[in-house]
C-alpha cells in the first residue's frame, strides 16, 4: 500500500470517528433535553371558605356596594425534571369569550383570633417557582368591586405566564348571573384545570 492510500485512510478514519462521535453527542444532548422536559405542569383547585370573613365564592354586600371574591386552594404539580415558573398567576373575568378584567390578588391578611398578619399566596407572592418533581399547595384570595367593573361577565379563566413567558389560560367555572348576592357551595373535591375546556360562547 504506498504511502498516499495509507494517508487517504487515515483521513477518512478520523472523518468517521469525528462523525460518529458528533453524532452520538447530539443524540445524547437530545435524550436529556427529552428527560427534562418530559412531563407538564398540573394545577388542581379547591374553592373553600374565606379566611377573611368566613363565606364561599361569589358576591356578598358590602355597604351600598357589591364584592365578588373567590377563596381558593391550588395544587400546583410539577411533574418536570427541571424548575418550572408560575408568575403573576391572576384570575380573569369574560363576557361571550372577551376579556373584561382581572381580579385584585389578596396578598395579606389579619387572623381575627391569632391577631397576626398572614399571608396568601407564596408568602404574599402570586408568582410560584416550582421544584422538579413536586406538589405545592397554596391558598389565595382574589376580589372584585362592582364599583370597579359594573359589568356583566358570565366565564372565569385562571391566567399565569410561563417559563417561557407565554400566558396560559384555564378554563375555572362559569357564572350564569353575576352581581346577584347569594351563598354558592364551595368544592368538595378537588379539580384538574385544563385548556381544553376553554370554549367559545
Amino acid at each position: 500500500m504506498s504511502e498516499y492510500s495509507e494517508i487517504s485512510l487515515l483521513i477518512i478514519g478520523g472523518l468517521i470517528s469525528l462523525v460518529s462521535t458528533t453524532t452520538f453527542y447530539i443524540i445524547q444532548q437530545l435524550m436529556n433535553w427529552a428527560l427534562v422536559n418530559r412531563g407538564k405542569v398540573k394545577i388542581y383547585k379547591k374553592i373553600v371558605y374565606s379566611k377573611i370573613n368566613g363565606a364561599s365564592w361569589g358576591f356578598h354586600k358590602d355597604g351600598s356596594d357589591i364584592v365578588f371574591s373567590v377563596p381558593l386552594w391550588l395544587e400546583i404539580q410539577n411533574t418536570k425534571n427541571k424548575k418550572e415558573i408560575l408568575r403573576n398567576l391572576n384570575i380573569y373575568l369574560y363576557k361571550n369569550n372577551k376579556k373584561i378584567c382581572q381580579m385584585k390578588q389578596i396578598h395579606h391578611y389579619r387572623d381575627a383570633k391569632e391577631s397576626e398578619l398572614k399571608a396568601f399566596g407564596d408568602n404574599g407572592s402570586y408568582s410560584f417557582l416550582m421544584e422538579p418533581n413536586t406538589i405545592s399547595r397554596y391558598d389565595l384570595y382574589f376580589i372584585l368591586r362592582r364599583e370597579e367593573l359594573n359589568i356583566d361577565f358570565n366565564e372565569i379563566r385562571l391566567g399565569y405566564y410561563n417559563t417561557k413567558d407565554k400566558f396560559i389560560e384555564l378554563f375555572f367555572l362559569e357564572v350564569e348571573k353575576p352581581w346577584i348576592v347569594k351563598k354558592n357551595s364551595i368544592d368538595n373535591d378537588w379539580s384538574q384545570l385544563k385548556r381544553k375546556n376553554i370554549r367559545s360562547k
